[in-house]
């Protein structure tokens, strides 16, 4: 199981960062998580997942569109999106 955190929430599209920094890019097929959210789930890959919020248990349905992306690679798929990865002690 993978463990995510929540490092951006804009236009139904999340930042996912991993516990290793990497960042992945999902939208949301349901109701948005809040930036900052744990999120449980499957290793990211391409495609449908749910994921869980760990505080609340509320399921999170997303298709992730973007795996191991970098800064530059996620504002170039949402020019709108400013992308910070949390803090080391967030993770």
């Amino acid at each position: 199981m993978a463990l995510y955190l929540v490092s951006n929430v804009s236009g139904g599209r999340v930042t996912l960062q991993d516990r290793s920094g990497k960042l992945h890019l999902a939208d949301c097929l349901g109701p948005a998580p809040d930036h900052g959210a744990e999120l449980h789930g499957i290793r990211p890959n391409l495609g449908f997942a749910v994921l869980s919020a760990a505080s609340t248990g509320r399921m999170h349905p997303v298709a992730f569109v973007g795996i191991n992306c970098s800064a530059t690679d996620l504002a170039d798929r949402h020019p709108a999106q400013s992308v910070s990865p949390l803090p080391a002690t967030a993770r």
